[in-house]
């Protein structure tokens, strides 16, 4: 049947209701065999003075009827060759999966006697279908029901809304019948038509009007409700129509994360509740139903509209993401509704931001939506090549940081990482974000003066307001140095008040009284600020006169100090110079005493640069019993980048440096699994040890809790092992043949079986000494053809799998593998000055001579030359320096 014409769809609503849209259809010729339908249990009889010859079951009902009334209608069972009944007494037939059930076909049986039949929108969908199924066209009698209820829905249905609602409903059982007969295209066509075409308001026809047409398509299943979206799309319709159809569909029939969440409630370690309430709802509930959410997820947004007037509030889409991450939605989808939010942040609240750590890799959505926002904004205003400064997003950022500051988990690593999300340009004041380091500061009191150092530099104070620098000037949490820098910008603002005070007196004099007003309030906020900035000078001035009181008696006292002990504290004073106060009077008597800062970073090079380990260990010593101060501790104050990172690192004793890295390894935001297993691999088995022990002694934990606490799954059953185990180093003379024989059939067997977590292949490589394990490869090599890596390439996509392969790498060619983390760190797009910077400080002393053979033989340029054209300043000088290290 055709589709209705454009001018029956154009009918008006009160048209269509004057149309009765129920009918009463009589056969054409009426058969009297039936008197009346009479039900017993789970059989219908039809009563009639001549016996019932046909017995007929549909599901479990069972219809004893006539033969000659059904085939005169029905071609299906007209053609169709009827089975003697068990009992001999007439014929049995059964349909199966017959479209409606039992009650469409008592409603068919009925028609067949010639009884009145009622048609409505109800069971109209049933009764076409059912009709196809018994094949009851026009060849075997006119009018006969095939044509009956395709005139309905054409002439009745698609002319109200209403009822094509009530139809498409009816459909959901029907499948696949209701599809390959068209009544499900043509009723989601009818409707995306009415849904382009309607001209009421749509916000209101959603949200308050439960009868409004946008409502019932917002009710559909998900099936239908994506084909009149997508129709709606086909025709070119609104996209706030299909912006608003979204939101109510999910309200509908997602269970949305609480919009009312608010503070660190479901953000960080506070979502215990609301964790336990989704898993609980997980468990409760079928795999098939969370499937089912996931697919309604994955569905909605892959037709979210892009376009601006779509007007999909940012608020709906962060309650969307978050619920997509509770159903474990794809990387891919939760990737584009983050990139959505970034274009819409504007318009979001803190409490919307606050997503709950269902996962530890949740922790950095908020980051990545802020940069989606920036690389937004910068292509939205390429033309001035910089981000603006907008008030709402700057504030949202800083109420964000501030709520996130509470959580007494969170690194310092990420806040900064957040805090530096937007450019400098973006803020126009740091009230917020001062308020938001303070609030950070007081929930995590155990910080060290260098993590409180490095997190206020991430704030401005020449932005700061009068009354934010005078609470940071009073305030303990602080750094002195900021302290000091907020009172100097403060002092640096008054005296351009000031000079604006004089330039307006010059050239307006016509009120001196509220001049006079001004410049007291200010004499008195100058005088504060200065009696401060004094107390904290003078405090300075002190501490540096006890500490040349101090030097002088130990000076008396190590005067008989051994030689060579002079002679590094000779050369350490002209470290100590480059680094020390150098105080210098004022020409004006009234002036307080000034400092200013020195450092001389070639000399710092040239010392440490070239001192083997023990010797800067000397250094070290020698520094802290001449100047009672930790030479670690005043690099870290005077120097800063990659520069200072690769300086702190080479001073390090190894295994103080190990710890370090391994330390860093296993926290949230500076995860590295690759550099566990390369200290646990590559160095040897005593000082891998060492390194365990001093990062217990600096941590106060061990790295095998750490390492179990922050892994998980499959990487943990191999790095915990890994880094828990004491590796013999071993030697030649020790290898056992026979076994490393056994163990590399062993290792294929499981490789080839893809059992990479089985407990014998991570026991072999955890457990046994690197010489047995060349020996066990080798034999793997020699009887398979091809070395254990290769095996491993085709699943080298999976994390776990990369971590096997860089264990047996780091284990049998370490240089081989420094080599090709040098290669990535330096051929990517911005160097990774990190990975460059571990490689070199920690490999100088141990066999970086092999490493630029082996990136000379694989690039064919030195890795000298390499590290030259892709560095700069101190940070190039100090690499190179540690490159022509003579182990002296």
């Amino acid at each position: 049947m055709d589709s209705p014409s454009a001018s029956q769809l154009k009918r008006s609503e009160d048209d269509a209701d004057k149309v009765c849209n129920r009918s009463i259809v009589v056969p054409h010729r009426v058969v009297a065999l039936a008197n009346s339908f009479e039900k017993k249990d789970r059989s219908w009889y039809v009563k009639s003075q001549i016996p019932n010859d046909l017995s007929i079951q549909v599901d479990d009902i069972t219809f004893q009827a006539h033969k000659f009334p059904l085939i005169t209608k029905c071609g299906y069972i007209s053609n169709t060759e009827l089975q003697r009944s068990a009992s001999g007494n007439g014929y049995h037939l059964k349909l199966e999966n017959f479209p409606g059930g039992a009650e469409t076909f008592e409603t068919i049986l009925k028609f067949c006697y010639g009884f009145p039949v009622d048609l409505n929108p109800l069971n109209v969908a049933a009764l076409r279908c059912a009709s196809e199924y018994l094949y009851m066209t026009e060849e075997f009698q006119d009018g006969n029901l095939i044509s009956k209820t395709d005139g309905f829905i054409t002439f009745v249905v698609l002319a109200s809304w209403r009822d094509t609602l009530t139809v498409l409903r009816s459909c959901t059982s029907l499948s696949p019948w209701a599809e390959n007969l068209q009544i499900v295209r043509r009723c989601c066509d009818l409707l995306a038509w009415k849904a382009c075409n309607d001209s009421h308001d749509i916000p209101e026809d959603v949200e308050n009007n439960e009868r409004s047409l946008y409502n019932g398509i917002a009710n559909l299943q998900l099936d239908h409700f994506m084909r009149v979206v997508t129709s709606v799309n086909a025709r070119r319709g609104k996209p706030e129509v299909i912006g608003r159809l979204i939101m109510k569909h999910a309200e509908n029939w997602l269970p949305l994360i609480d919009k009312d969440m608010e503070g660190i409630r479901g953000y960080g370690s506070g979502n215990n509740e609301l964790q336990f309430s989704v898993e609980r709802e997980r468990t409760e509930g079928s795999t098939l139903g969370c499937q089912e959410q996931k697919r309604t997820i994955e569905s909605l947004v892959s037709v979210l509209p892009t376009q601006p007037e779509a007007v999909v509030p940012c608020q709906f889409l962060l309650r969307l993401l978050k619920t997509a991450i509770v159903y474990s939605a794809s990387p891919a989808l939760i990737s584009d509704l983050e990139k959505r939010v970034g274009m819409a942040l504007e318009d979001a609240n803190v409490c919307d931001l606050l997503i709950p750590n269902f996962k530890n890799e949740d922790q950095q959505k908020g980051a990545r939506i802020l940069e989606y926002f920036v690389m937004h904004e910068q292509q939205q205003q390429q033309e001035q090549q910089q981000v603006q400064g907008k008030p709402g997003i700057t504030k949202l950022l800083d109420n964000y940081l501030a709520e996130i500051a509470k959580d007494p988990y969170l690194p310092i690593t990420k806040f900064q990482v957040l805090a530096e999300t937007l450019p400098e340009n973006a803020w126009k004041c740091h009230d917020g974000l001062y308020r938001a380091i303070d609030m950070f500061l007081k929930t995590h009191p155990s910080l060290s003066e260098h993590d409180r150092r490095r997190l206020c530099k991430t704030m401005n104070c020449e932005k700061l307001s009068l009354d934010a620098c005078l609470h940071a000037a009073q305030n303990d949490r602080l750094p002195l140095r900021t302290i000091v820098q907020v009172l100097f910008s403060e002092q640096v603002k008054i005296r351009m008040m000031m000079m604006q005070d004089k330039q307006a007196a010059g050239t307006n004099e016509e009120n001196p009284e509220g001049l006079e007003d001004k410049r007291t309030s200010r004499d008195s906020e100058i005088i504060t600020l200065k009696g401060e900035l004094e107390n904290v000078k003078r405090k300075l001035a002190e501490l540096q006169d006890n500490y040349n009181e101090l030097h002088q008696v130990y000076e008396k006292l190590n005067s008989s100090k051994q030689k060579s002990t002079q002679n590094w504290g000779l050369r350490w004073e002209k470290i100590k110079k480059s680094l020390q106060i150098k105080r210098e009077e004022d020409e004006t008597r009234d002036k307080p005493q000034r400092r200013r800062w020195g450092t001389n970073e070639g000399m710092i090079i040239s010392i440490l640069a070239h001192r083997n380990a023990a010797q800067r260990s000397l250094i070290r010593a020698v520094y802290a019993a001449n100047y009672n101060k930790n030479l670690l501790n005043e690099l870290d104050k005077e120097l800063s980048g990659d520069f200072e990172r690769a300086v702190m690192l080479w001073t390090l004793e190894p295994v103080e440096r190990d710890a370090y890295l391994a330390k860093e390894s296993t926290k949230m935001f500076t995860k590295n699994n690759w550099v566990l297993v390369e200290i646990a691999c590559t160095r040897p088995a005593l000082e891998f040890f060492k390194a365990k022990q001093a990062y217990q002694a600096r941590y106060k934990t061990s790295l095998e809790e750490d390492v179990a606490y922050h892994t998980s799954g499959d990487i943990r059953k191999l790095l915990v092992p890994l880094v828990s185990t004491f590796r013999y180093d071993g030697n030649a003379d020790e290898v056992n043949m026979k076994l490393a024989s056994s163990e590399a059939k062993t290792l294929h067997k499981k490789i080839t079986e893809k059992a990479y977590t089985d407990e014998d292949l991570i026991r072999i490589l955890t457990t046994r000494s690197k010489a047995q394990i060349m020996a066990t490869l080798n034999h793997f090599k020699d009887k398979f053809g091809s070395s254990i890596n290769k095996y491993l390439k085709e699943d080298s996509e999976d994390e776990y799998v990369q971590l096997l392969k860089t264990t047996i790498k780091c284990l049998t060619y370490p240089e081989k593998y420094y080599e090709k983390v040098l290669r990535r760190a330096i051929n990517k797009v911005g160097t990774d000055e990190w990975a460059l910077t571990r490689v070199v400080t920690t490999r100088a002393e141990v066999d970086m001579e092999r490493i630029k053979e082996e990136y000379l033989r694989r690039n064919s340029v030195p890795l000298d030359r390499a590290i030259a054209n892709d560095t700069s300043g101190d940070y190039k000088d100090m690499l190179l320096a540690l490159l022509g290290h003579d182990h002296s």
